[in-house]
């Protein structure tokens, strides 16, 4: 099967895949929706059972109550006690027996349900007997059988449902009740025997109707589980086990096949019990999940129909795009795709895949020196865009003239200009000492307060164990520069002050920082800026993004520019750099300040 699977291109795949997950949600659905529906009917189904059982037992439990209390007004009568008490007179006994059957016909001609009522005694066998139907020989004959069949009732009154009587052709209810002595405690002296045509008991053997579809049968059980009325008398007369589930006043259990559900009658040693067949119980369900099973069968033919199309209209594109790669690609690669276990359809993908990474292998070593001069390259021209030559002979040539005119200020002004863009052009390096970089501030403050009347100060505060630290030329210039322009050049008339010091960091990294006491700048405006800074906004400062981008083109992602807030009320720009780490970009002594110039007879 794996290999046949093996040999099936990508669209059949997909397609059995699709098919398979419809069937098995088809198949869950199905199972969830039958469960849900039977458990939902049986539920139901046991409450509207329950409810009818209740009605049942205690209209019920009200007719034996009154065949108690029939039994017990016959017993309690003074003719019936004198009758079964006896007497040796003979003329007393006559009497006695006349007027004991007058009760008993006055009882039996007062209740329409009575077939014949029977009164026994025990020493002598004689009895007194009143009702149509059943003849005193037919009486004789059946009542020891009938007795011995009846199960006990409630106290000492037995109760028993048979075709004992009347021939065999119908079902009676036989009450049987002791003839207790009302002056000696405890003395019998015989049985009395009330034959009713029950109703409801003959009710019982006819099934009855829940629904259009479903029905269940009804039968009078004892507690020992015998049946004493009900559709399976003629078959069997108990119900195999039923006894272990008959527990406490109502209840439902599955037995066999059956839902059974039952009800106890009052304080009688019976129960009422409905037998519902899961199967007819189910029907209406079943018929249902056919219905269900037959349009989930045809939703999967439908959309097994629909999925084989788009499959195959999906796929044809991303043949398209297979072949395209293999036209494409032209070189090899380091990593390479097992082509064999993906299939044939997979097979030309990898192979171009597999072509386009040889190559990619080869031209990414040419991009890597590529990216590296151009980033040089770029490096150099954002710091080489004057030419040396033509800016010390065009400033030579303004010193002197300043000399020959007397005056000093715009001498001095030159001098410092040539020596600004001295450690600016720093002979081509890249990376300076920091002693340069902030003799080149030096300067730069020296010129700026030329033009703002010296209301610039300036407060470099360094050790000279971070002198020798290196750094991108031109760092801290533009640092400055905003500072004068925010800090001085917005405030007219108020001077201005710079700081620079250095703070070492616990992993020997230092932070360089300059601050400015400017217009002042809440925390939100200083958070947007490093934002803006961290993203490259091309809408922020320039310069300040060129000084980031250089230190950590330079050293690493780790090191740059971020701002804070400072005590004097304005910006606090903090470069972390790293304390002893060589770039190895730039060659020779970095020190230009050491290689003296002679520029107007002044060295600078």
């Amino acid at each position: 099967m794996k290999r046949l699977v093996h040999k099936w291109t990508f669209a059949k795949r997909m397609k059995a895949f699709f098919l398979a997950s419809i069937v098995l949600v088809s198949l869950l659905v199905l199972l969830l929706t039958t469960w849900i529906s039977a458990n939902n009917l049986r539920v139901n189904t046991e409450k509207l059972v329950q409810n009818q059982l209740e009605l049942l037992a205690t209209s019920y439990n009200g007719s034996l109550e009154q065949y108690k209390n029939t039994c017990r007004a016959i017993l309690m009568n003074d003719s019936v006690q004198d009758f079964l008490e006896g007497d040796s007179d003979r003329v007393v006994q006559v009497e006695n027996q006349q007027s004991a059957r007058e009760m008993l016909t006055q009882i039996y001609n007062s209740n329409d349900n009575i077939n014949f009522i029977a009164l026994l005694k025990e020493d002598s066998g004689e009895y007194l007997y009143r009702g149509s139907g059943v003849s005193y020989a037919d009486f004789e004959d059946s009542w020891e059988k009938d007795w011995q069949e009846s199960q006990p009732g409630s106290g000492a009154m037995r109760l028993s449902y048979s075709n004992n009587y009347f021939k065999g052709s119908q079902y009676t209810l036989s009450v049987y009740y002791p003839a207790y002595s009302n002056q000696i405690v405890g003395k019998s002296y015989g049985i009395l025997c009330i034959n009713f045509q029950d109703i409801f008991l003959e009710s019982l053997s006819v099934k009855k109707q829940i629904s259009d579809t479903e029905y269940s049968e009804l039968m009078l059980v004892d507690t020992e589980g015998n049946v004493i009325s009900g559709q399976e008398m003629e078959e069997e007369q108990e119900i195999s086990g039923i006894a272990a589930y008959l527990d406490g006043t109502n209840g439902s259990f599955q037995k066999d096949g059956k839902l059974v559900s039952y009800y106890k009658i009052g304080s009688w040693n019976y129960y009422l019990l409905s037998v519902t067949p899961l199967n007819k119980l189910y029907h209406t369900s079943m018929r249902t999940i056919w219905v269900v099973s037959l349009l989930l069968i045809l939703v999967i033919f439908g959309l097994s129909a629909i999925a084989g199309r788009q499959f195959s209209r999906i796929y044809a594109p991303l043949d398209d795009i297979v072949r395209e790669m293999a036209r494409v690609s032209e070189g090899k690669m380091d990593v390479r795709i097992n082509a064999e276990p993906l299939g044939k359809d997979f097979e030309p993908m990898a192979d171009g895949f597999n072509t386009m990474m040889d190559k990619l292998e080869a031209s990414m070593e040419e991009i890597r020196v590529k990216q590296e001069q151009l980033s040089q390259t770029r490096l150099n021209a954002l710091q080489s865009q004057i030419q040396p030559h033509f800016l010390y002979n065009t400033l030579d040539c303004i010193h002197w003239q300043a000399v020959a005119d007397g005056n000093r200020e715009i001498s001095t002004l030159v001098k410092a200009l040539a020596s600004y863009y001295r450690i600016c052009l720093s002979k081509g390096k890249d990376i300076i000492p920091l002693s340069e970089e902030l003799q080149h501030i030096e300067y730069y403050v020296l010129i700026q307060n030329m033009r703002y009347d010296n209301r610039l100060h300036l407060d470099i505060n360094v050790d000279e164990k971070y002198r020798q630290v290196l750094l991108p030329k031109l760092t801290l210039q533009p640092l400055v520069e905003n500072a004068v322009e925010h800090g001085i050049e917005r405030r007219e008339g108020v001077n201005g002050n710079i700081f620079i010091w250095v703070e070492e960091c616990g992993n020997g990294d230092i932070v360089l920082r300059v601050a400015n006491s400017g217009n002042g700048m809440t925390e939100a405006r200083v958070a947007q800026m490093n934002e803006y800074l961290a993203a490259n906004a091309a809408d922020f400062g320039y310069g300040v993004r060129n000084v980031n981008k250089r230190i950590q083109l330079l050293f690493g992602q780790e090191y740059g520019l971020h701002y804070e807030v400072n005590a004097w009320q304005g910006v606090t720009a903090a470069i972390t750099l790293p304390a002893e780490k060589d770039s190895g970009l730039s060659d020779g002594d970095s020190d230009a300040g050491k290689e003296a110039g002679s520029f107007g007879g002044v060295n600078v």
